[in-house]
């Protein structure tokens, strides 16, 4: 019931229409009763009590009219809970989305990718049976059967207890057998998110398999999967089935037991006629909402599973700065922001060491900062930081003096310009991938973008220029997506750049290229640079060296060389590599001339 309650708090619109499909629902159902007396009535007439068919057409007109009357509330009652239904799906959709949004990077990185598509799809479309019917049945399931008692009673006692002794029964098989459901029901939900997510994975990686000589074999295990899944699954059908046709076996029995007595009790005249009658057409309608409840229970264990998953996402705290409708947005400055790491400590609840421990710095206004350091050392928690995606277990972060907790997310930001490690381009076209963050920008604007990434040529090149669209028309490198990336970053104009191994995946040509772009776009704008190409890291104003989560270095490229530490050692190393690759260069055109 708690479950249920906070499902409705998600979306208090479904609530009413659900309220609305059980009361039309219920309503129907006492119309039923009234459909009974009637008929009884009629029968009672025409055969005990010789009434003429004239005088009772009134009394048939009476009764198509009560029919009339329960069919209409019942397909209202359907086509209420149909729509809170619907309405439930579309808002949780959203909410899920927008959920995940506001966790970020950082909480999708703890899950898999295809078992959240799972939840967002196949576990909302599994509350459309369990809120349109099971809900409303449920609630049938305890309000008729006492209504039918009240009614049953007054007429014949002995039938009355006999159902009152019976129903429990009922209800306590369902429970027995509503405990060992959930529990595969549960597991049926736990295997459809594994294969999703499986799936996923083997989709995004099926290049290397297919080099590693590794497709077949994930084949088989996505085989194992399916087949786990399928054993779950008709393992939950067959208790569901058992239950269904267990229940309809007893509700059946118990009403030929109510029917034997009433004969027995009618012969021997204990019973006048209309009241056997009216209580023979009664007891069926005593056990039809629980045994719809039971044709209903699969469906019911399946959303309250998938709702139980819903909730959990729901109810995930955000690990960065949530938006907060009074958040702060500080005046626009076109050099950036005076950015203070205040001893800041950064904790995960999993993780017994800090990822960064009293970690202070200060990025000024229009400078360019550089963090290097081996992997693992926390640059990408830094980066994590700044856009709000964590926050400290300690310490503050001040954007121009104010704690980014009291700052628009929203409003931040949009002031940020991100070109990440590991950039995504959207089935879109080129143009509509690169003017993401600035969706009104000149024609020129752009080209100029793409030019500075060295992006310009290739872009023009494709089958439609600045029109392809990428997933179905190019297929591009891993360095083309590079460059796109950094021109749509580049093309927002932000206040502050934010730039994660910007020249990770491209060549020596194009990464000298970047860096001179990177130089000349630079100036007097504020740039935060993760790199480990400590060519690219030496251009920088500030630079701060990390290693196991704290600084062991800062300042500028002639100061941390001159202090002969991790700095000198990383720049030393990247020279020498270097150097030998010249050699190299050098001795195989030796060797070709």
């Amino acid at each position: 019931m708690n479950q249920n309650r906070r499902l409705f708090r998600y979306v208090p619109a479904a609530r009413f229409r659900i309220g609305a499909a059980v009361v039309l629902a219920g309503t129907g159902g006492l119309v039923l009763l009234l459909e009974a007396s009637q008929l009884a009535h009629i029968v009672d007439g025409a055969f005990i009590g010789g009434k003429s068919l004239r005088s009772l057409i009134p009394a048939l007109w009476l009764l198509l009219g009560w029919i009339g009357l329960r069919a209409v509330l019942l397909l209202v009652s359907e086509y209420a809970a149909l729509q809170a239904a619907a309405r439930m799906k579309s808002e949780l959709r959203l909410r899920l989305a927008r959920q995940i949004s506001e966790l970020g990077p950082v909480y999708a990185k703890g899950e898999r990718s295809g078992e959240l598509v799972s939840v967002l799809c196949e576990g909302v479309d599994q509350l459309e049976n369990y809120v349109a019917k099971y809900l409303p049945q449920r609630s049938l399931s305890a309000f008729l059967p006492l209504a039918v008692l009240c009614m049953a009673a007054p007429l014949d006692w002995i039938s009355a207890g006999i159902m009152a002794v019976t129903l429990p029964m009922l209800i306590v098989f369902m429970v027995i057998i509503g405990q060992a459901a959930k529990k595969k029901a549960d597991r049926q939900f736990h295997q459809l998110g594994l294969l999703s997510g499986h799936f996923f994975d083997v989709l995004r990686g099926l290049p290397t398999l297919i080099l590693f000589n590794r497709s077949k074999a994930q084949i088989e295990i996505i085989s194992r999967i399916s087949e786990k899944l399928r054993t779950t699954t008709m393992s939950t059908m067959r208790i569901a089935f058992m239950s269904a046709f267990v229940m309809e076996l007893f509700a059946t029995l118990s009403t030929a037991v109510v029917a034997v007595f009433l004969g027995l009790r009618l012969i021997s005249g204990e019973l006048i006629f209309y009241r056997a009658f009216c209580v023979l057409l009664l007891v069926p309608e005593f056990y039809a909402p629980i045994r719809q409840l039971g044709a209903q229970y699969h469906a019911g264990l399946n959303g309250m599973t998938a709702a139980e998953r819903i909730l959990q996402v729901l109810d995930v705290e955000p690990l960065g700065w949530p938006e907060q409708p009074d958040g702060r947005s500080l005046p626009a400055s076109s050099r950036g922001y005076r950015i203070e790491f205040d001893r800041v400590t950064v904790q995960y609840p999993d993780v017994p060491i800090p990822v960064l421990s009293e970690v202070s710095f200060v990025i000024e206004p229009g400078e360019r900062l550089a963090i290097v350091g081996p992997s693992g050392a926390g640059k990408s928690t830094l980066l994590e930081l700044l856009q709000g995606y964590i926050k400290p277990a300690s310490g503050r972060i001040l954007i121009d003096g104010t704690d980014m907790s009291e700052l628009s997310m929203k409003w931040w930001r949009s002031q940020l310009a991100v070109c990440e490690q590991k950039p995504h381009l959207f089935p879109a076209t080129v143009e509509q991938n690169l003017t993401l963050g600035h969706p009104h920008a000149a024609a020129k604007d752009i080209v100029r973008a793409a030019c500075m990434a060295n992006a310009d040529g290739f872009i023009r090149e494709l089958a439609h220029g600045y029109e392809t669209v990428l997933s179905e028309q190019a297929q591009l490198s891993g360095g083309q997506v590079q460059r796109i990336a950094l021109a749509r970053a580049l093309l927002k104009q932000a206040p502050l750049l934010v730039l994660d191994e910007p020249t990770d995946q491209l060549d020596l040509e194009n990464g000298e290229f970047i860096k001179r772009s990177l130089e000349q776009w630079g100036r007097g704008r504020t740039t935060v640079l993760v790199t480990h190409h400590m060519d690219l890291a030496r251009t920088a104003d500030h630079i701060v060296a990390l290693q196991d989560g704290a600084i062991v270095a800062s300042g500028s490229h002639e100061a941390l060389m001159d202090a002969n530490g991790l700095y000198a050692s990383m720049m030393n190393a990247e020279e020498h590599e270097s150097a030998q690759h010249r050699a190299k260069a050098r001795e195989q055109e030796g060797m070709a001339g």
